[in-house]
C-alpha cells in the first residue's frame, strides 16, 4: 500500500468521523507525515468501536464481550503498521462493572489495543470484594481474563468505628483460615490471582497475630491459600520456644484444619537444653503437671527437638532426640500434651534396633526398660545389644543368639553405677508336636500334642528381689523374669501346655553367690540354681547332674512330665540343650522317656534331638510287661519281659529308620521247659530275625558275652544293662539289604550239660551260616546243694560258613571259668578248623587243639589261619605248691606239630624248687622228614646253696641225626649224633605223588554246567553215539538239555596250569601272570609247561570254533606246588590256572517263528466230538489215552526225551520253553 493510498484511507476515516460525529473535528489531529492520528474525549462511544476500527483498518472489528456497556473512547490512535493499521484506545468507566461473582471494578481505566484481526486489553482499578471494605488494586488481562488483586498501599485500612478493629479481618473467614489469635490479626501483605475461564483461584496472605501456640512465640504466619469449594492452605510461620536459657527457633510448616491450625517443624540443637528444660517449659504453659520421667533421663540433652501441634485439637507432640551411650544409640522421648497431665514415650535406638520404653519409679528410683519386637523375617545376636549399652557385661560374649524380642532395664545403684538387664526371645523352643519324627516317640505322641518350652537367656548385673518388681510390672508378660539376679548369663525357660505357662526354670551361672541361689519353690516360677558348664576342646557329654532341673510332676493327657533340664555351655561349644523325662501312658502301657534332649548350636544354629532310651512297664493282671531301649545313633535297642503265671518270655528288639526304610530285629526267647529225653531235654527255645539288618557274630571268646546267648542262658547276670545294648548294637546293626535269621535251643544232657546253641542264616550282603554255641559241663551237678563241684568246664563254640561257599571255619574255646578237681585247678585252650573251598586260599585247611609250633607264627606265615591258645591247667595246689601244664597240636596240608610243657615250682620255706620239661615236634610227609626239640630245666635253692641242672635235645631227620646239651653247675657238654649233615627230605617219584595227593583221575579234569541246565536225563550210549570219547562204551551216563542262551559250562583241575583253554580262544594279554614258579614240592621239581587242554567236539567233528574259554584262576597250596621242598616249608599259597568257563562264541538269536497245527502236538481223544457237558471223569479217562503223532516224537527224541518224561499236554509249549523255537499255537 502507498502513501497516497494510506492518506487517501486516513482522509476518508476523517470524513466519516466527521459525518458520524462532528464534535471530533475539534478534537481530532492528523499526523500525515506518520500516518497516526489521536482522538480526545469525550470520545467515541465503545458500542461504535468496532465500525471505527473496521473503517480504519478493514478489518472486522467485532467488540468482544467482555467490554462493558456504557465506556467511551477516550483517546484512540491509529497508527501505520506496515500496509495496514493498528489501532489503540483508552477507555474509560465511569462507574463500577462486575468482572465475576463477588468481584466488581470500579474507576476501571482499559487500554485496549487491535492488532493481527484482534483486541487486546488491560483493565486497571479498584478492586470491590463483597462484604470486605479494603483498599485493593485489581489488574486483569484480556483475552486470557487472568487477574491479580494486591493490598493498596496508599495508606491504613479502612477501621470499623464500633470495634477498632480493621474492616479487613473479615479476609480471613473469606480465606478459610481461622483467627485463633488472641488479639485482632495484622494483615501486611494480600495478594488475589486467579483465571475466570478457568475458576482457579489463589491467595497469598501475610499476616501477624494470627495464630497462637501455648509455650512459643508465633510471629508473621504467611498463607498460601487454594480457594475454592473446600479452600486448602500451606502455612509456614516463624516461632520461638525458651527452653531454660536458650532460645530456640523454629520454622513451622503445615496447614489448616476447620477450626485450627496443623504445624510441625524440626530443628538440630547446638548449647545445653535438657529433656527437664523442656518439660518444665510446657509445665508453666499449659498449668499441668510433668510426666513419669526419671531424673536421669531428664537431665540428658536435647540433639533434636521435633514438634506438631494441632490448635483445634489442642494438642502438642514434642520429640526428642537424646544424647545416650555408646555412638550409634540414641534415646528418642516424646512428649505429649491435651487436656490433662503432660505423657511420655520413649524409643532406644541402637543400630537399625527400635526399643519401646517405658518408665516407673519406686523407692529405690526410677527405672527404665525397654522392649524390642524384630520385624517378620529378621533377627539381631543378642551380643551386639549387649556391646550397644555402655560398660560391658560379664560373659555378654557368649549371646550370640538371634533375637526375635527383647527387654532391656536400667536402673541407678546407689554406688551411681547403672544396673543393667537384657533378657530375649531367641525363637527357640522344644515342641512335642516337633518330635513325631523321633522314630518309636513319634507315633507314641498325640497328634494334637501342644506343649513347649520356650528358651530365654538373661544377661545382668546383679538385680534384688525388690529392684527386679520394677522390671517385671513394665516387661511384657511373655518375657519371664526370675525372683533375684546376680551378675552374668543366665537361661530361663517357659514351660508352656496349650499357650499356658505351667513352670519356669533359671539356670543361674556358677558365680552366683548362695543368697542369689536362693528360691521360693513353692511357686512355678522358682529358680533352680545349676552350674554351667563351660565347653573345651575335649568337653565330655553332658550327666544328668549337669542339667538345671525344675520338677513338675504334671499331666496333659498320655503326656506326664517328670522334670525338665536346662544346660547352657557358653564357652567354645555354645550350645544349648534342653532335657525332658517325661512318660507317655497309652492304654494299660507306659513309655518313660529318658533323657529326651535338644542340642541347639548357638553359632551355627544346629538342631538335635536325641533321645537317651524308652523305657515300658505295663500291669494288667497276671501279665507283667517291662522293658528298656537306648537309642544309639538313631538305633533304638532293648529289651521286654513279659511275665505271666505260666511262663517268662523275654525279647531283645532294636528299630530304626534308613533312608525311609525300615530297619528292624526281634529277638525272643521262652524260658520254659519243653521236655525231651534225657540226653537232650529242652529248657527253652529263641528265635529272631533281623530286617535291613546286618549280624556280626561274636569272636568265640566273647560268646559268653555275646546279648544274644546271655538272656538265653540267663546264667551271667549283666552288670550294666546299658553296656550290654550297646554291645548288641556292634552286632546287629542296621545296613539295608542285610536280613538274617536266627534259632536257638537251650537243652540239658543227664542234667551234667547245660548248652545253647543258636544258628543264624543271614542274607544279603555277605550270606553266610554261623553257628553259637555254648556248653556248661559240671559234675557233680549244681543243685545237689553243699557238694563242691570237681569239675566246671564252660566250652564256646563258633562255627562260620559263607553261603558263597568259600570256607569253613570253626572255633572252640574254654572259658576262665573252667577248672577240675577243684576251682584253683583252672584249664584252658582251644581248638579250630577251616577249610577252604574257593577264593585264593582255595584248597588250604588247618586243624589245631591249642595253637601252633612256637616256631610257626600264624598271623605272619598264615594270616587267614585262626588262632586257639594252648591248652593249659595251671594248679595252685597250696600257696607252696603250684603246677602248670600245655600242649597243642596242629594239622596243615603239609604239616603236623604236636608239643607239650610241664612245669612245676615248689616255695617251702627256705627251700626253692623248678622244675620244667617241654618237648616241641613237627613232622612233614610227601616228602617225610621230621623235627623234635626236648628240653629238661631243674633248679633248686636251699638258704644259701643253690644249683641248676639243663638238658636239651634236638632229633632231624631223614637221615636221622641230633644234637644234645647238657648244663650242670659245675660242668656242661654237647653231644652230636647222626649224620653230621643230613640231606633233608627226599624227593618223592609222580606216581607216588600221584597216589598220595590227586584225587582218582576222571579225565583229567571235571566239567559241570555251571548256568543253562534244564534237565538232566540218563541215557545208554553206544559206541557209535560215543564215538570221540575217552570210552568206547558207558552202561549208563548223563545227556543235558541246555538253553543255548544262558549255557555256561565250567572245567576245573586238582593240578595248577600255566596255560591251556581252547585253541581258537586268543591268549589273555594285559592281566598279571599266573602260575609262575609252579612246580611239585614234594619232588623238589619245578614245572616249565602245563597246559589244561579242552576240546570240543560234536558228532565227533571238533566244534572248537563255536565256543570261547575263559580262564579262571585259583589258589593252590605251595606245599604241594611250589617249585621246590625247601620253599614248600613256608606253607604259602600259589596263584595258578584252576580251569576255564566256556560258553558259546555266538549268542543264540531267536529264529522265524514256525506254524504247526495245534493236532501235531496236542493229544486225540477216541471220540473226537463230545459234548460240552459230559462228566468231569469222562474227561479224565480220555486224557489218559493218548495218541502221539509221529512229529512229536521226533522232536522228543531229539530233545532227549521220551514219552514216560513228558506228560503231552495243550499247554506244552508253557511248560518246556526253549529258546531258539518258538512254537505257536494256532487254532484252525
Amino acid at each position: 500500500m502507498t502513501v497516497e493510498t494510506i492518506e487517501r484511507r486516513l482522509d476518508n476515516v476523517l470524513d466519516a468521523m466527521e459525518a458520524a460525529y462532528g464534535h471530533l473535528s475539534d478534537v481530532a489531529s492528523l499526523d500525515r507525515s506518520s500516518g497516526t492520528f489521536t482522538i480526545g474525549s469525550p470520545g467515541v462511544p465503545a458500542t461504535d468501536l468496532a465500525d471505527l476500527v473496521k473503517a480504519i483498518t478493514g478489518g472486522n472489528g467485532a467488540i468482544p464481550h467482555w467490554v462493558p456497556n456504557g465506556l467511551h473512547l477516550d483517546e484512540l490512535i491509529v497508527a501505520r503498521l506496515g500496509d495496514g493499521f493498528g489501532v489503540a484506545g483508552r477507555l474509560i468507566a465511569y462507574g463500577q462493572f462486575q468482572v465475576i461473582d463477588g468481584l466488581e471494578i470500579d474507576s476501571a481505566q482499559i487500554d485496549i489495543e487491535y492488532r493481527d484481526g484482534q483486541f487486546f486489553a488491560n483493565i486497571a482499578g479498584a478492586a470491590l470484594l463483597n462484604d470486605i471494605d479494603m483498599k485493593l488494586d485489581v489488574a486483569l488481562e484480556l483475552p486470557s481474563e487472568t487477574f491479580m488483586i494486591k493490598l493498596k498501599s496508599d495508606g491504613d485500612q479502612p477501621v470499623d468505628k464500633a470495634t477498632g478493629h480493621p474492616h479487613d479481618i473479615g479476609i480471613f473467614e473469606r480465606l478459610g483460615l481461622p483467627n485463633t489469635g488472641s488479639g485482632p490479626p495484622k494483615l501486611r501483605d494480600l495478594l488475589i490471582s486467579g483465571s475466570i475461564p478457568f475458576a482457579t483461584y489463589r491467595a497469598l496472605v501475610e499476616v501477624d497475630d494470627l495464630v497462637h501456640v501455648p509455650g512459643f512465640e508465633v510471629g508473621r504466619v504467611r498463607a498460601l491459600v487454594e480457594l475454592g469449594a473446600n479452600p486448602t492452605a500451606e502455612v509456614e510461620a516463624i516461632a520461638a520456644i525458651t527452653l531454660g536459657d536458650t532460645r530456640i527457633e523454629l520454622d513451622l510448616t503445615g496447614g489448616v484444619s476447620r477450626a485450627g491450625w496443623t504445624l510441625e517443624a524440626e530443628a538440630w540443637i547446638d548449647g545445653a537444653p535438657t529433656l527437664g528444660d523442656l518439660i518444665n517449659t510446657l509445665i508453666t504453659a499449659h498449668s499441668t503437671s510433668a510426666p513419669d520421667i526419671p531424673d536421669e533421663i531428664g537431665g540428658l540433652a536435647l540433639q533434636q527437638l521435633g514438634v506438631a501441634i494441632d490448635t483445634e485439637a489442642g494438642t502438642q507432640h514434642f520429640g526428642c532426640l537424646l544424647r545416650w551411650g555408646n555412638e550409634g544409640t540414641t534415646l528418642h522421648v516424646s512428649i505429649d500434651h491435651s487436656s490433662g497431665p503432660l505423657t511420655a514415650a520413649a524409643e532406644l535406638r541402637v543400630g537399625d534396633l527400635n526399643f519401646e520404653i517405658a518408665f516407673a519409679s519406686s523407692a529405690s528410683g526410677s527405672t527404665l526398660v525397654g522392649t524390642y519386637r524384630a520385624a517378620a523375617g529378621s533377627s539381631v545376636s543378642l551380643a551386639d545389644i549387649l556391646r550397644a549399652f555402655g560398660p560391658p557385661i560379664p560373659g555378654a560374649d557368649s549371646l550370640s543368639f538371634d533375637v526375635h524380642a527383647a527387654v532391656i532395664a536400667f536402673a541407678p545403684d546407689t554406688s551411681g553405677e547403672a544396673r543393667q538387664l537384657v533378657t530375649a526371645d531367641i525363637g527357640l523352643g522344644v515342641d512335642l508336636a516337633a518330635l513325631h519324627g523321633v522314630p518309636l516317640v513319634g507315633d507314641l505322641l498325640p497328634s494334637d500334642a501342644s506343649i513347649r518350652l520356650i528358651l530365654q537367656p538373661i544377661m545382668s548385673t546383679a538385680w534384688s528381689k525388690s529392684q527386679l518388681q520394677g522390671v517385671r510390672t513394665l516387661a511384657p508378660r511373655d518375657m519371664h523374669l526370675p525372683e533375684l539376679l546376680t551378675a552374668g548369663p543366665h537361661l530361663s525357660a517357659k514351660l508352656t501346655a496349650d499357650g499356658k505357662i505351667i513352670g519356669n526354670i533359671v539356670q543361674l551361672d556358677a558365680s552366683a553367690d548362695d543368697g542369689a541361689k536362693q528360691a521360693d519353690s513353692s511357686t512355678p516360677s522358682a529358680s533352680i540354681s545349676a552350674q554351667v558348664v563351660a565347653g573345651t576342646t575335649s568337653t565330655p557329654s553332658p550327666t544328668a547332674s549337669d542339667f538345671a532341673w525344675h520338677e513338675l510332676g504334671r499331666s496333659f493327657g498320655p503326656i506326664h512330665l517328670d522334670r525338665v533340664g536346662l544346660l547352657w555351655q557358653h564357652d567354645n561349644e555354645n550350645e544349648l540343650a534342653v532335657a525332658i523325662d517325661g512318660r507317655l501312658a497309652v492304654g494299660g502301657l507306659t513309655v518313660a522317656l529318658d533323657g529326651l534332649a535338644v542340642h541347639y548350636g548357638i553359632d551355627d544354629h544346629h538342631v538335635n534331638v536325641g533321645l537317651t532310651g524308652l523305657g515300658l512297664d505295663m500291669k494288667e493282671g497276671p501279665i507283667e510287661i517291662g522293658g528298656a531301649f537306648l537309642n544309639r545313633d538313631g538305633d533304638f535297642l532293648g529289651k521286654v519281659l513279659i511275665k505271666t503265671e505260666d511262663f517268662t518270655l523275654s525279647a531283645l528288639g532294636a528299630f530304626s529308620m534308613m533312608r525311609g526304610q525300615p530297619s528292624m530285629f526281634i529277638y525272643g526267647i521262652l524260658d520254659m521247659p519243653l521236655g525231651g529225653p534225657a540226653f537232650f531235654y529242652v529248657e527253652g527255645l529263641a528265635a529272631g530275625f533281623g530286617y535291613n539288618r546286618s549280624f556280626h557274630p561274636p569272636t568265640v571268646a566273647g560268646i559268653r558275652n555275646f546279648p544274644l546267648v546271655v538272656d538265653a542262658i540267663g546264667g551271667n547276670k549283666v552288670s550294666d544293662p546299658t553296656a550290654q545294648l550297646e554291645r548288641l548294637h556292634e552286632f546287629v546293626a542296621p545296613c539295608l539289604g542285610d536280613y538274617f535269621l536266627a534259632a536257638g535251643v537251650k537243652f540239658t544232657s543227664f542234667k551234667l550239660l547245660d548248652s545253647f546253641a543258636l544258628l543264624v542264616v543271614r542274607f544279603g550282603n555277605d550270606p553266610e551260616i554261623d553257628v553259637i554255641g555254648t556248653s556248661t559241663y559240671q559234675t557233680p551237678p549244681g543243685n545237689l546243694g553243699g557238694v563242691p563241684a570237681i569239675a566246671h568246664v564252660e566250652l564256646n563254640l563258633l562255627a562260620r560258613f559263607p553261603l558263597s561257599g568259600e570256607h569253613l571255619i570253626v572255633e572252640a574255646r574254654l572259658t576262665n571259668k573252667s577248672y577240675v578237681y577243684a576251682s584253683a585247678c583252672h584249664i584252658s585252650g582251644g581248638f579250630a578248623f577251616a577249610s577252604w573251598f574257593s577264593g585264593k586260599h582255595a584248597g588250604d585247611f588247618v586243624l589245631t587243639v591249642g595253637g601252633y609250633h612256637p616256631r610257626f607264627h600264624p598271623e605272619i606265615h598264615k594270616p587267614h589261619y585262626p588262632s586257639a591258645p594252648r591248652l593249659e591247667l595251671r594248679y595252685q595246689i597250696t600257696d607252696d605248691i603250684y603246677i602248670k601244664g600245655s600242649g597243642y597240636f596242629a594239622l596243615t596240608p603239609s604239616v603236623f606239630m604236636a608239643g607239650a610243657t610241664v612245669e612245676a615250682v615248689a616255695d617251702i620255706g627256705s627251700v626253692h624248687a623248678t622244675f620244667r620239661m617241654s618237648i616241641d615236634m613237627l613232622l612233614g610227609w610227601e616228602p617225610y622228614h621230621y623235627e623234635a626239640d626236648l628240653s629238661l630245666y631243674i633248679a633248686a635253692k636251699w638258704k644259701s646253696f643253690h644249683t641248676h641242672a639243663t638238658a636239651k635235645l634236638a632229633i632231624r631227620g631223614p637221615d636221622f641225626a641230633g644234637h644234645a646239651e647238657v648244663d650242670w653247675a659245675i660242668f656242661s657238654f654237647d653231644v652230636d649224633f647222626g649224620k653230621r649233615h643230613p640231606s633233608g627230605p627226599l624227593p618223592i617219584s609222580w606216581d607216588r605223588f600221584n597216589e598220595a595227593f590227586l584225587p582218582e583221575p576222571v579225565d583229567g579234569s571235571s566239567v559241570r554246567c555251571a548256568s543253562g541246565l534244564i534237565k538232566t536225563i540218563e541215557i545208554e550210549i553206544s559206541e557209535e553215539h560215543d564215538a570221540g570219547t575217552a570210552s568206547n562204551h558207558r552202561p549208563a551216563t548223563e545227556r543235558w538239555i541246555v538253553n543255548a542262551k544262558d549255557l555256561v559250562l565250567t572245567t576245573s583241575s586238582p593240578v595248577p596250569a600255566l596255560s591251556g583253554g581252547l585253541p581258537s580262544t586268543p591268549a589273555p594279554t594285559g592281566r598279571p601272570a599266573v602260575g609262575v614258579g609252579i612246580g611239585v614240592a614234594p619232588m623238589d621239581a619245578s614245572v616249565s609247561s602245563c597246559t589244561h587242554s579242552i576240546t570240543v567236539l560234536r558228532d565227533g567233528i571238533n566244534a572248537d570254533i563255536d565256543f570261547i574259554a575263559t580262564e579262571r584262576v585259583g589258589q593252590f597250596p605251595g606245599a604241594l606246588w611250589d617249585r621246590s621242598m625247601e620253599r614248600g616249608m613256608h606253607d604259602n599259597m600259589i596263584s595258578a590256572i584252576a580251569g576255564y568257563s566256556i560258553v558259546p562264541a555266538v549268542s543264540p538269536v531267536t529264529g522265524s517263528k514256525m506254524v504247526m497245527h495245534r493236532n501235531q502236538i496236542e493229544y486225540t481223544p477216541h471220540t473226537a466230538y463230545r459234548v460240552e457237558n459230559e462228566p468231569e471223569q469222562l474227561f479224565r479217562d480220555d486224557a489218559q489215552d493218548v495218541i502221539v503223532t509221529p512229529a512229536l516224537s521226533t522232536i522228543l527224541i531229539d530233545l532227549g526225551f521220551t514219552s514216560a518224561d513228558v506228560e503231552v499236554r495243550v499247554d506244552f509249549s508253557d511248560h518246556y520253553p526253549i529258546d531258539g523255537v518258538t512254537i505257536v499255537k494256532e487254532v484252525v
